[in-house]
């Protein structure tokens, strides 16, 4: 089991800015929890912490940000002939 620690938080950040969870077509969170190691309990019990919350909240808005970016380039491509 994973511990609550800053590198685990940057474990966790850093998967949910690749892969998302949940929101905006994200990963599931059992997807999430099974590569972070931790149970959903678990989970929900960090987010109490309000460093844990803030920095999931954050790589959330990164991800959805990316996204955006994503499909904005991809729309361009297309309405230029790419």
């Amino acid at each position: 089991m994973a511990k609550f620690n800053e590198e685990t938080i940057q474990k966790c950040v850093n998967w949910i800015c690749e892969n998302g969870l949940i929101d905006y077509g994200g990963a599931k969170l059992i997807d999430f929890c099974n590569v972070m190691g931790i149970g959903k309990s678990t989970y929900y019990r960090w987010m109490e912490n309000e460093t844990f919350e803030t920095a999931i909240k954050k790589a959330k808005e990164d991800f959805k940000n990316g996204l955006e970016r994503n499909v904005v380039s991809s729309l361009a491509r297309s309405a230029i002939g790419y």
